[in-house]
This record gives C-alpha cells, structure tokens and sequence, in this order.
C-alpha cells in the first residue's frame, strides 16, 4: 500500500482541498499565488482563500513575500511539511531568487492545468518509470548538478494515458522564465537527449511567457530529432504553417489580452476560423483557465525547398507548447 501525505496534511487543521493544494505545491514548487490556489478551488478571491492563506500565515507554514503593487507571493517553507512529504530537505523550502521563484510559479500552473496526466513527481519515481516501466538503461538519463542527480534541471515530466493497449504519451516540460536566446533550450535538449532517443516517442512542451523563442525551439528540436516517422502532414495545414502559428498567436491576443487585433490579425483570425476545424487542430489549441497552452508541432513539408532556411521538421511525437502564465498576485 501506498504512502499519502495528503491524510497527515488535513490533521494539521487543513479541509481536503486545502491539503491536495499543498501537497501539490510542497512537491512541485514551493511557491505559490493566491490566484493559482483560487484556480484550484475553482473560486475567485474571495473568503476561502484569505481564510486559508491567514490560518497558513498564523501557524507558520507559509511566509508572504511582498513584490509591491498588492502582490504577493506565498512561500510554503514549513520543515514539518516537507517531512510529511518524505523530503524534509527539499530545495522547494529553500530561499529562492526572484528569477527561480518565477519558474517555480510556471511549473506550478503547469502541473495544476485540468489535466489526466500522471506527474514523475520525484528523483526516485522518474527513475523507476524509465528503468522499470519503459525497460530502459539507467545509463541514458540525464545526470548532473554538483552531486550528480538524475534529472537536475528538475523540470515536470509526465505522462498522459492513451488506453488499455497503448503506450502512454510522455510528456517533458521545458520552462522559458523569459530567456532571450535558445542556449538554456538546446542544453536542455542536449542533456536528454540519450534518453529521448532511447524512448522513440515523447513530446517536448515548450512553457513560457512570451512567443519569442517558440519557432526557433521547435526548429532546433526537430533538427536533432528529423527522422521520427509520424510527422504532421502537409495537408493538415494548407496556408502553411507559419499562417497557423500566425492564428494562433492573433487568438492569443483576441481572447486573452485586451488589445485590439490589428487588421492583419483580424484578416488571419478569420481565415483560420474557416481552414482549422479539424479535432487535430483543436487539441492543437489547448487552452485552459489561466493558463494558455498553445501546442504547436511543424510539419514535413515539401515548401522547404523553396525556403530552405525558413523550414523545419519536428515528428509528432516532439511537439512544443506555450503557456502563458504572468507572475502576478
């Protein structure tokens, strides 16, 4: 049987949600905003969550960080807890730069989206999973940090169920806290890159704040990785690509933002709403409460020829998404 924490958590004067909410931030964070546990709850501020930010602050299990302007973020620092985790010495309760504090507010809306999917939430499960359920070599996964730790960069890893019969869809999330150059992205890559080859099929999802390195991300993978068999076909996107990135990017400003679509925009809102009905380019277009999740593959396409540089391949089973998701109170 099992070890769950989340029973212990709620004897510490927790109701059921509140202690799920913490497990999930003792175990993938560390820190958090008052919106993403409204999120959570499925309320806007309101008397739930400054109750349970207030009982939190009393006891001592959190500590508010004042970023001016009435924001806050909120710090789950408690040694107990983390005990109570079967990691009392985890990073997550260590104090964090402003820069690591926003990634780890990224990877906790990723992981708190409305999701199935099933999070590789330690050092110790994420080895068992690739060495034990996908029969892989220890020694293809990736190693590093000062006391050689599997899997350093500490990232979210997942996996997402496709049916009784088929292997499961795994997912490696890639966190972008406002970088301006790919290099962060191709060490990453690098770094796993045994490991992605060894399993054949995964999916890279590209998380971030800004639109900036997307394209260029998804060009570098799929020139490591050019020859998996299932790419997107041409025809799934005939404007081409780039007009589908181009959508997207016009709905990104339409729905979550209060600028007013430029004429270009509009004109390319309209075509795609006429060209991408397909269930393919719904999932394509993943969006969830806070938290936008644009999953964007680049197809073979035979346009390369003519435009050798501006075209790339990346396979289905490598695909890139964006999340945006504004460290805000």
């Amino acid at each position: 049987m099992s070890y769950d924490p989340i029973p212990f958590i709620e004897e510490l004067g927790y109701t059921p949600r509140e202690a799920t909410f913490l497990y999930a931030v003792g175990t993938h964070s560390g820190y958090f905003l008052r919106r993403q546990f409204d999120a959570y709850i499925g309320r806007v501020k309101g008397a739930i969550s400054q109750h349970f930010l207030r009982k939190a602050e009393r006891r001592g299990h959190i500590r508010a960080l004042d970023y001016g302007q009435n924001r806050k973020v909120f710090h789950l620092s408690w040694k107990p807890i983390y005990r109570l985790l079967g990691d009392e010495d985890s990073q997550h309760r260590r104090v964090k730069g402003d820069l690591q504090v926003k990634i780890r507010l990224m990877i906790l809306d990723y992981v708190l989206r409305d999701t199935q999917e099933h999070f590789l939430e330690t050092e110790q499960s994420k080895v068992q999973f690739f060495t034990q359920s996908c029969r892989l070599s220890v020694d293809v996964l990736p190693v590093g940090g000062p006391k050689s730790r599997y899997f350093p960069d500490h990232f979210p890893i997942s996996t997402l169920p496709h049916g009784r019969d088929k292997d499961p869809t795994i997912r490696f999330a890639f966190i972008d806290e406002g970088l301006f150059s790919l290099r962060k992205f191709e060490r990453f890559v690098l770094q796993n890159e045994r490991l992605f080859r060894a399993l054949g099929r995964f999916r890279v999802v590209y998380v971030a704040d800004a639109q900036r390195n997307l394209a260029a991300a998804g060009k570098y993978l799929a020139q490591r990785f050019p020859r998996y068999p299932d790419a997107l076909r041409e025809e799934d996107f005939p404007l081409g690509i780039e007009h589908f990135l181009e959508y997207l990017e016009a709905r990104d400003v339409f729905d979550n933002t209060r600028l007013v679509p430029t004429p270009e925009e509009t004109d390319v809102l309209e075509e795609g709403e006429r060209v991408y009905t397909s269930p393919l380019h719904s999932e394509l277009e993943d969006v969830t409460p806070r938290v936008v999740a644009t999953i964007r593959r680049l197809s073979r396409s035979s346009s390369r020829a003519r435009h050798p540089a501006a075209r790339a391949t990346t396979p289905r089973s490598a695909d890139g998404s964006i999340s945006s998701t504004p460290a805000s109170a």
